[in-house]
């Protein structure tokens, strides 16, 4: 071993190991400038809004259109989002050649769009000038096509603004309705006409059965709820629709609630957002029933949903307790929030990190492969507002403190914590308190638990992704404790990760259907 010809050896393998490092390092280490001459097509211009949020998406997937990654890409580095706000006249080229004072965001904290490492991308660029609805996705957003850059070298592509943001195909079938109800209740408060949207899948039999009094699910989204996903469920999802259509399926109505087009994706009242609760107890259901089901009884009118929709689902149940006869709330949002992701906003100093200075993680490596701190994400949804800000990026976060929190000065919603530093605001957390279930329940049982008796149904995964399981794991034992009545619910905890997982069983809301239909049996059986 210690002989002349082995020393030789391991010499000549440590060499060859440094030269294949420094020359990988040299590779990696290569960046190159993109310069960006943006025009607006004349196809476009007439639909093109002067003042608007522009965003440029470079990514290094080639199997989707780069706008429509707005989570960012865990898996790599190499994933931009540049965006900045202009006040553009369209018959002008904007010319980018750098990113000097623009919003951006890139996982590994590096990000320039005039020193982009080599690589083969996929560039789109969105004028986002709709700030009513879901942001990017809003079909009167501009948007250019994919280009493909092979970046070995500086630079300079055009780019057009040429067609209207996509959102969807929708194709016509014979049990699918689409309703836009005028909101007295909103259009009042927001002093201009506002619509509700909602999805209306008929049951196999309807037309065969006008004049039947079918059970109703109100069914309500995630993060991204649009009634229109009601179509598409329909197209993509064969078991389920061949399942619909057979006389296995339940006879049931299903009506999709849509948060995306007015932003209030949890349908209940909100200081920044308007009297959503009041308008679907008060306007939306009483319509959908009249036309639809021949009958206003509570006791087959149901509310379910998932992640966001789980929330919102059991809000309901518990803000308008005889107004529904069952919630089925699948991996909820935080309904105890002494445990929103890893952090109790009431006392706890800091949304990023713990006492202790460590990072709190969005998600963990172990319960999804897409790890993700706290910080970061929110420096990604940063991106996404107008304001620079989460605040208005009509997401995630931003969708809570639109719900929760009291209306600020700037008439922004007040921010639970800083978009920076990630310091709580403790007065806003008790603003907040008015949403937490847990407290809500436990506050209130003696005036709505007679109500509520047996209609409380919830599912999450022992290990949520978003480490949802937390606050479940809360509301569980306030609802151990709640006696005169007993509340008689059910938690029920699906083995291992995953979000939503239970839910997705076969297709989304066969399990739930099957469960009301049992429930509505034993009710039949019970007269």
């Amino acid at each position: 071993m210690n002989s002349p010809y082995f020393q030789r050896m391991i010499k000549h393998v440590l060499l060859l190991v440094c030269i294949a490092y420094l020359t990988n390092t040299s590779a990696q280490s290569k960046a190159f400038s993109l310069d960006i001459q943006l025009s607006v097509d004349d196809a476009m211009k007439p639909l093109f809004k002067s003042d608007g949020r522009l965003f440029i998406f470079i990514t290094t997937n080639p199997n989707s259109e780069p706008s429509h990654n707005i989570w960012p890409n865990f898996y790599t580095k190499s994933d931009y989002i540049f965006a900045k706000n202009f006040h553009w006249n369209s018959n002008k080229t904007l010319v980018i050649k750098n990113s000097k004072d623009w919003d951006s965001w890139n996982k590994s904290g590096e990000c320039s769009l005039d020193l982009l490492p080599q690589n083969t991308y996929y560039i789109q660029v969105v004028w986002q000038q709709n700030f009513e609805t879901f942001t990017l996705t809003a079909e009167d957003n501009l948007r250019s096509k994919t280009i493909k850059v092979d970046l070995n070298s500086a630079q300079k592509i055009k780019v057009r603004l040429e067609e209207l943001n996509q959102r969807f195909e929708l194709q016509e079938h014979p049990l699918i309705n689409y309703e836009h109800i005028t909101s007295d209740t909103l259009s009042k408060w927001w002093n201009k006409p506002i619509k509700e949207h909602v999805g209306v899948l008929l049951p196999s039999q309807y037309y065969k059965n006008p004049k039947k009094e079918y059970p109703i699910y109100y069914y309500i989204g995630g993060g991204d709820s649009d009634c229109r996903y009601l179509s598409l469920q329909m197209q993509l999802s064969k078991d389920f629709a061949n399942w619909w259509m057979s006389e296995d399926a339940p006879q049931i109505i299903i009506v999709y609630l849509d948060g995306t087009q007015n932003r209030n994706f949890y349908h209940i009242d909100s200081e920044n957002l308007g009297p959503h609760g009041e308008s679907l107890i008060k306007e939306v259901i009483p319509f959908v029933e009249k036309k639809y089901r021949n009958t206003s009884s509570a006791t087959t009118r149901f509310v379910g949903g998932c992640s966001t929709g789980g929330y919102a689902s059991l809000a309901l149940q518990l803000f308008y307790p005889e107004t529904f006869n069952g919630a089925y709330s699948f991996s909820p949002d935080p309904i105890s929030f002494t445990s929103c992701l890893y952090t109790n906003i009431y006392t706890d100093n800091n949304y990023f990190v713990d006492d202790f200075g460590y990072a709190k993680m969005f998600n963990e490596l172990g319960r999804t492969d897409n790890p993700i701190a706290v910080k970061d994400w929110i420096a990604f949804e940063n991106v996404l507002g107008r304001s620079g800000t989460y605040l208005d990026a009509n997401h995630g976060n931003a969708i809570s403190a639109l719900m929760f929190s009291p209306k600020g000065e700037n008439g922004q919603a007040k921010p639970l914590f800083d978009a920076f530093t990630g310091e709580i605001d403790h007065q806003v957390a008790e603003a907040w308190s008015a949403y937490d279930l847990n407290k809500y329940i436990q506050n209130h049982w003696q005036t709505i638990g007679k109500s509520l008796v047996g209609k409380i149904y919830i599912s999450s995964n022992e290990r949520d992704d978003y480490f949802l399981d937390r606050a479940v794991r809360v509301f569980e034992s306030t609802l151990q404790q709640l006696e005169n009545p007993s509340p008689n619910a059910t938690v029920d905890w699906v083995p291992g990760n995953g979000h939503c997982h239970a839910y997705k069983v076969g297709a989304p809301h066969m399990v739930v259907l099957q469960m009301i239909e049992e429930k509505v049996r034993s009710l039949e059986l019970g007269k």
